[in-house]
């Protein structure tokens, strides 16, 4: 993706909770492509695709609902708990989604693609794209965020931060770093100069 001939592609990432979803909608509504890799997850492990009976060999059929279907929930409270099990489950899905994302990107026309990358470090996929931007919020704020927005308990915010690189290192390895810890005008702010600057370094304005 990256290096793509009239094609800038940038990475978006940051723990759950920090609002990589928020600036997704942001950027959409102002008309660019934002390419999600949780639905690049779904997609690539519907009934029927080869994901999805890799995903049955590996972990048997107890991670299929009443129709049959990958039980997203199911497969969390499995994976989760078991660090081996959540590499199993990476090595069978992310070069799935790699490949589902570079097609995506090869087939839009837009001269600057986003793409919401939730373990952009951790995979180490920042090597495919132009630029990084990682959503950070305090602890506290995530936390709040989780409990009121996702329903999860104490146990299950725990289970969910520890598999993921802090944001403290997240911001040492992006290029660009948003702040979401206050008001959404003030996140539109942030992202309203990024943009910003995207022009300016790619010559437009």
């Amino acid at each position: 993706m990256s290096k793509m001939p009239e094609k800038k592609v940038i990475a978006i990432t940051g723990i759950i909770g920090s609002g990589k979803s928020t600036l997704s909608k942001a950027l959409r509504e102002r008309g660019y492509l934002v390419i999600d890799c949780d639905q690049g997850s779904r997609l690539c492990c519907d009934k029927g695709t080869l994901g999805y009976q890799q995903m049955i060999d590996a972990f048997s059929a107890c991670i299929l609902d009443a129709a049959g279907n990958i039980d997203r929930q199911k497969l969390a409270s499995l994976v989760f708990a078991d660090p081996d099990k959540r590499k199993l489950l990476e090595a069978i899905q992310h070069p799935l989604i790699l490949a589902w994302v570079k097609e995506q990107c090869a087939a839009s026309t837009d001269a600057l693609i986003f793409v919401e990358v939730p373990l952009l470090f951790e995979s180490g996929w920042e090597k495919y794209f132009d630029e990084s931007w990682v959503v950070v919020a305090d602890e506290a704020v995530v936390i709040k965020r989780l409990k009121q927005n996702r329903g999860m308990d104490d146990e299950a915010i725990k289970a969910r931060l520890k598999t993921q690189m802090k944001s403290e290192m997240k911001i040492k390895k992006a290029d660009h770093v948003i702040v979401n810890n206050a008001s959404l005008e003030e996140l539109q702010s942030q992202i309203d100069s990024l943009l910003h600057g995207v022009d300016k370094r790619d010559g437009k304005r």
